[in-house]
């Protein structure tokens, strides 16, 4: 997985803007290749391999391996040991797929990626293009909370940050949740998603169900 590590980096080095990639890029990536090298059970002289693709502002990573198996996602448990790399790969992804090799025998498994800084295309000057944070929105973390309308998307991200740091998800769901919900970028990274999707929707297991957490234009 150092490997693998290495070898993203060095693809976005040779990236203008190619640092934006690099915290999620190589926690996925990580992911990915533990979940080839511990559920696909291949012959050993059958090599996992990676490749990256950028195209329109959005990262590519794929995972190849040998195995017809396909991933299962599911939404971890508190205390849970195993079940949680295909939950973080679902929530910090635009999108993810699995896809047989058009190559050679197995499967692809993929994940896309937006930048976690900025708004615009690699290669262009970041002023005026982030993305507008001032929409009112609506929030909701079923089972927890009731519909909540905010004026501005920063107070409202704040919030469902309060709501759900005080709940007891477990290390990996908080930890996959203050990635996105804290820290600087945070209303912008949920602008993004918003705009792009028509809402922000991310899901958590507690007390044996799954809960979902909707942020949406109000």
């Amino acid at each position: 997985m150092t490997i693998a590590r290495l070898d993203l980096r060095a693809f976005l080095a040779g990236l203008a803007g190619g640092e934006r990639f690099t915290d999620v890029g190589e926690l996925l990536l990580t992911e990915l290749v533990a979940n080839a090298v511990d559920h696909a059970h291949v012959p050993s002289d059958r090599l996992i391999q990676t490749r990256f693709l950028l195209a329109d502002d959005s990262l590519r990573i794929e995972v190849h391996d040998a195995s017809a198996v396909r991933p299962a996602l599911r939404t971890p448990e508190e205390g849970d040991e195993s079940g949680r790399g295909l939950w973080l790969v679902d929530q910090l992804s635009r999108e993810w797929g699995c896809s047989p090799r058009p190559d050679a025998i197995g499967k692809v498994v993929w994940c896309l990626i937006t930048p976690t800084e900025g708004d615009i295309p690699l290669g262009l000057p970041k002023r005026g293009h982030r993305p507008d944070i001032s929409c009112a929105v609506v929030v909701e973390i079923e089972g927890v909370t009731v519909p909540a309308t905010f004026g501005r998307l920063p107070d409202a991200i704040a919030a469902v940050w309060d709501s759900l740091r005080v709940l007891p998800l477990g290390a990996v769901q908080y930890d996959a949740f203050g990635h996105v919900l804290s820290g600087p970028g945070a209303a912008e990274r949920a602008a993004r998603v918003i705009r792009r999707e028509g809402g922000l929707t991310m899901s958590f297991a507690m007390d044996g169900r799954a809960h979902l957490v909707s942020v949406r234009p109000a």
